[in-house]
């Protein structure tokens, strides 16, 4: 395959999922895709300048590449749920697709699943194929009826709870559903756009039942290979917890996602340990596992194969175990879930696999080129996620280290022991500075331990604990009087695994690079360095020029208000209200946003995440704040306080001031007032007699902030109820604002009409979560602004919403993509 029609291609793609709008139209898709085609085909014919005939391949690759990208999208766009159908019930039938996860720290059982709907019974209703649902409560454990599914026996019931709900069962249920979205942050996960990439084009819960006929059980899907793989996850996944018990094994999770790459059954407090060492790669069924197990295989086949001359004589042996390895690897590929490195692996071997029954040679170059391709023809979308580029960037510039490698080794012999360490040495290196520009750009740190930490747990979990973890998966689908003894692997792995993370956490310490989000030219000069680094040495001036390429993403800095004005950012956390203000030389966090519920094994033991977590932290870092002066907490609730505790252990903290929270805070109390780099900034409620017998409502100790500068005035009330409203109006407290943060996120019991006129101001501020159940902003709280001539912004609409002097935009209109709704 042509390299400048790849980057062609690849570029493409690219482009086309960073657009606001789909570029083309359908009438000119195809006659684009057509000349795209005929063109390549057409270069093979004709005589050019090098030059020409690689600006050519470039472009008959773009064009294919946007074209066949538009495509895909169009169909999906297609699939999508009408909005007024938002929030109402239906009542679907279909079939589970993949595997459930359980949803730890919620007052009752939960679950997650996908479900491909096949048939819609509520009449006209319309609802995507594949959408994603939260079942909520046991599910029912009831018989068949024999009428309504014959193929079904009719005394047959469904399993108890952990086995109740797996891949491949079809359900009648009554599911009301909302439009895919998400958070929308600079520095923060695409959720909407992780959903439009895997198809699920609505996301909503189960209701209770709309009939006597829902929820039902309407018996298995016909066997599909993709099916079958996901119930034979299910079934590992039950019996490994069954082997051992997450209350005595608190690793068995960790254990799990090595082994069927479940990454939901590890826990967050073991996945921001993972982070913080720069170990996370390790947690999923990565290539190096994949590759490993299809070499153990085919050796084994090989060795086998050639103690039988007659066998040798249908097919060598070579084959055949290159044969044996590539089916090891498809089903490992499958019963990891599918993963990004887990297709670039099987896409890798089978063209090894298929050059070799061709007798053709093929460079690990090319071999990582046509793997590229075949995965962005499965998943235009792949091309988004950091595990992509991580990848492949990885893969690649270990085979530059490798060829660099041979070539020394083939004129330098040396000991084999020394050999081997150097090679492993070379190749850390190069994984390591491969990765740093894309982990700047993603995440805007770099562990410094991460080197150290990975030199210990590659060959502990690459070489050890993850062929353990098969081993005890292999030997549980064994009858019981042999599966008993996976217990012995899987537990011996568990003790390594704990041995590993008795030290983690020491390491966590170490301090961490971080820089703000660097624009994509200093990245794309960052690589330029890193490709320079990795050439052979004997080049000084090269070493010297990609060093000095390295400088501007490692060094970019952090941007600052200046002297007399403020910047404030509304932070999109869902239905909570966390907002960060900042001035020349200092940040305030006000609110730490809400908690949310967790995925995990034992729902017991495993910490639900928050939007400290989820989405602060990331923020801070692409802001580039690494510090902050106080984190002022408006009130108790836990959407406004529930990031509290991430905050305290992982960014730097002067002082907390909230309504005595925790008796370690600073009371924040009327008459507070302080300056900043010329910001003025003034507490304006509770008062001390509020705080001495404060009222069983929290929200009625909200801490009130005004931040002012001589160009602009912003108001921060946290859930201040209407009663509140008036009594700080009655007090003549200077409410003036031009910017007001809507009280109790525009609930119908705040926002009196007295108040919003003491304030004044002309634009307010809404955080909220999207269709929350609550229903803020009420439509008569909606209606009152308008009638005060406020503009309204509100961060489930626009998400991230941004203050700077004389200017308020929202993040979702500056950063668009074709898939937002």
């Amino acid at each position: 395959m042509n390299a400048f029609a790849i980057s062609g291609f690849t570029a493409a793609l690219l482009v086309l999922q960073g657009l606001p709008d789909l570029p083309l139209n359908s009438a000119s898709l195809w006659l684009w895709a057509v000349s795209a085609i005929v063109g390549g085909i057409f270069l093979q014919f004709i005589k050019c300048p090098a030059w020409l005939r690689a600006a050519l391949y470039f472009l008959a690759g773009a064009t294919f590449g946007l074209s066949y990208g538009q495509w895909r999208a169009e169909i999906q766009l297609a699939d999508e749920l009408p909005p007024h159908w938002e929030g109402r019930d239906m009542t679907v039938e279909g079939h589970i697709t993949h595997l459930p996860q359980r949803l730890a720290d919620t007052p009752r059982p939960a679950w997650r699943f996908d479900f491909q709907v096949s048939d819609v019974l509520t009449p006209d209703a319309s609802v995507p194929r594949q959408i994603r649902l939260v079942w909520y409560g046991d599910i029912p454990n009831q018989p068949v009826p024999e009428a309504d599914n014959p193929d079904v026996d009719a005394e047959s019931e469904i399993s108890p709870a952990e086995q109740a709900i797996r891949a491949g069962q079809r359900w009648r249920l009554n599911v009301r559903l909302k439009r895919p979205h998400g958070n929308a942050n600079p520095g923060g996960f695409d959720y909407e756009g992780w959903l439009f990439a895997h198809n699920i084009r609505a996301t909503g819960y189960v209701r209770g039942p709309a009939t006597a006929q829902s929820p039902r059980y309407l018996g298995e899907q016909p066997w599909r290979f993709s099916l079958w793989m996901e119930q034979l996850r299910g079934t590992l996944r039950h019996r490994m917890l069954a082997t051992l018990p997450p209350e005595r094994y608190p690793q068995i999770g960790i254990l799990i996602g090595l082994a069927i790459g479940d990454q939901g059954a590890i826990s967050a407090e073991h996945w921001q340990l993972f982070n913080r060492t720069g170990l996370t790669h390790l947690m999923v069924v990565s290539g190096s596992h994949i590759t490993l197990l299809a070499a153990l295989v085919a050796w084994l086949a090989f060795r086998l194969w050639c103690r039988h001359s007659y066998l040798t004589l249908k097919m060598p042996a070579q084959r055949f175990s290159a044969l044996a390895g590539w089916i090891t690897a498809f089903f490992y590929c499958g019963l990891s879930g599918l993963g990004i490195p887990a297709l670039r692996t099987l896409g890798m071997l089978t063209v090894v696999t298929l050059a070799l029954f061709q007798h053709q040679h093929i460079r690990p170059s090319q071999t990582l080129a046509i793997s590229l391709v075949a995965v962005l023809l499965l998943d235009p979308w792949a091309i988004l996620s950091p595990g992509f580029w991580l990848s492949f960037a990885t893969v690649a510039a270990l085979l530059v280290t490798s060829n660099a490698q041979h070539a020394k080794h083939a004129q330098q012999p040396r000991s084999r022991l020394l050999k081997h360490l150097k090679e492993g040495w070379q190749s850390q290196w190069a994984a390591t500075l491969a990765t740093i520009p894309l982990l700047l750009l993603f995440f805007q740190e770099l562990p410094l331990v991460s080197p150290l930490a990975n030199a210990m747990a590659i060959p502990l979990i690459g070489l050890v604990v993850t062929p353990l973890a098969l081993l005890g998966c292999l030997m549980l689908l064994l009858p019981d009087a042999l599966a008993q003894l996976a217990f012995w692997p899987m537990a011996l792995a568990d003790t390594l695994l704990s041995a590993l993370l008795e030290i983690l956490p020491y390491l966590s310490h170490w301090p961490r690079w971080q820089t703000p989000n660097p624009p994509l030219w200093a990245i794309i000069l960052a690589a330029a360095g890193v490709a320079l680094l990795l050439l052979p040495r004997g080049m000084p001036e090269w070493l010297s020029l990609g060093i000095i390429s390295l400088l501007p993403a490692l060094f970019w800095p952090t941007q600052h208000p200046k002297e007399n004005e403020f910047w404030a950012n509304i932070i999109d956390v869902g239905q909570g209200q966390s907002v960060l203000i900042r001035t020349a030389d200092h940040a305030l966090l006000y609110d730490s946003g809400p908690r949310y519920g967790s995925v995990g094994t034992n729902p017991n033991s495993s910490p639900a995440t928050d939007a400290a977590q989820r989405v602060i932290l990331p923020f801070l870092r692409a802001e580039g704040v690494r510090k902050l002066d106080l984190l002022m907490i408006s009130h108790k609730d836990i959407d406004h306080s529930g990031g509290t505790a991430t905050l305290k252990q992982n960014i730097a903290i002067d002082a907390i001031m909230s309504p005595k929270i925790y008796p370690s805070d600073t009371p924040c109390q009327q008459g507070q007032h302080w300056e900043w780099s010329g910001i003025q900034f003034e507490i304006l409620h509770p008062s001390a007699e509020v705080l001495e017998k404060p009222p069983r409502n929290t929200n009625a100790v909200s801490c009130v902030l005004r931040v002012s500068s001589p160009t602009q005035r912003f108001l921060l009330t946290g859930d201040l109820p209407e009663k509140e409203e008036l009594q700080l109006v009655k007090t003549g407290a200077n409410l003036r604002a031009d910017i007001l943060l809507s009280p109790h996120h525009g609930s119908r019991s705040s926002s009196s009409n007295g108040f919003l006129s003491a304030v004044g101001a002309n634009q307010v501020m809404i955080s909220a979560g999207y269709r929350n159940r609550f229903g803020h902003p009420h439509p008569t709280v909606l209606e009152r602004y308008a009638a005060h001539k406020l503009k309204v912004r509100r961060t489930d609409l626009d998400g991230a919403i941004q203050i700077r002097p004389n200017a308020v935009t929202g993040w979702r209109t500056e950063r668009r993509r074709y898939w937002q709704d």
